[in-house]
């Protein structure tokens, strides 16, 4: 007679405990907000990097602001509030009675425009870690932003699971040597 097997559905009540305890901690929203964070300082290096230098003070003054969330959707700003920043970034009139055009040199809209390109690989290597981390019921790794931090249910889980897996590692090799010994 054929054998079907048998189904174990600890790892799936593992998982939703995972899940709703990620939900319950808001790990979701912890994760936007430090990888808005991360892009938004990323950017600001970018914007530096790119910010002509006379006396220092545009390049020096290049800030990132909080993050706000407006109903769905979160924002984070990086402003400059040198006088002469919006001068400096799209162009100006200079010279006598202003009848020269000196040319912006756009370092935050390259910069922002980099960004775009580049945010996809970013969101998506970030994504396979939350998931992974969730999936397998890890904490997230902490940050310089403070966070990530799950709670002790998914210690206990990650031991309970350890455990079960030693359980099972032990039950196969006593089959395996019964096997040998028939």
């Amino acid at each position: 007679m054929a054998k079907w097997g048998s189904f174990d559905f600890d790892e799936f009540e593992q998982l939703a405990k995972s899940f709703k305890t990620a939900l319950e901690q808001r790990v979701i929203e912890r994760w936007i907000r430090e990888f808005l964070l991360e892009m938004a300082y990323r950017a600001e290096r970018k914007i530096k990097k790119r910010t002509p230098v006379d006396s220092g003070e545009l390049r020096q003054n290049w800030r990132v602001g909080k993050i706000v969330k407006k109903g769905d959707a979160y924002e984070v700003e990086i402003y400059n509030n040198t006088d002469y920043a919006s001068y400096v970034e799209h162009g100006h009139r200079a010279g006598k009675n202003s009848t020269s055009w000196v040319e912006g040199r756009f370092m935050m809209t390259i910069s922002m425009k980099e960004m775009e390109q580049e945010l996809p690989k970013f969101i998506e290597k970030k994504q396979i870690e939350l998931i992974d981390n969730l999936m397998n019921g890890r904490p997230t790794k902490p940050s310089k932003t403070g966070y990530g931090s799950w709670s002790a249910d998914v210690k206990k889980a990650d031991a309970k699971r350890e455990r079960k897996q030693k359980r099972d590692e032990a039950k196969k090799k006593k089959d395996e040597k019964d096997k040998k010994g028939e």
